[in-house]
């Protein structure tokens, strides 16, 4: 199955959430919204759980807006902590998905541009 098709696979058996029961930590966090009422910031916990596709289990790992599919073969030794180590990325994921809304990324990246560009006050 490649990325894409992994990728519709893993939206349609969580519902869209990229979630599903696990292990998870336990941190709060403080919301902000853009000016439309949208959330800017997603949950900080590690979520981790097992999936079934296909008939394979696959370990997915969820930190913030990022979701980590380890291979098969490592599914059941898979941990959250994994996503620390370039290592084990670069060697143990089957593939890692950016779920940022686009409207997350224009928000942040409108901020950095008012941020960088001089003061028009003057």
């Amino acid at each position: 199955m490649d990325k894409e098709q992994f990728y519709k696979a893993l939206y349609n058996a969580t519902s869209g959430t990229f979630r599903a029961a696990g292990i998870s930590t336990c941190m709060g966090w403080m919301q902000s919204y853009d000016d439309q009422g949208r959330p800017l910031r997603t949950d900080p916990n590690y979520l981790h759980y097992i999936i079934r596709i296909d008939g394979v289990d696959y370990a997915v790992t969820k930190h913030e807006w990022m979701v980590y599919v380890w291979k098969p073969e490592v599914a059941h030794e898979a941990s959250y902590g994994w996503v620390w180590s370039q290592e084990i990325l670069d060697n143990k994921t089957l593939y890692i998905f950016d779920t940022t809304p686009d409207y997350v990324k224009e928000y942040y990246e409108k901020k950095r541009n008012e941020k960088q560009s001089p003061d028009k006050t003057e």
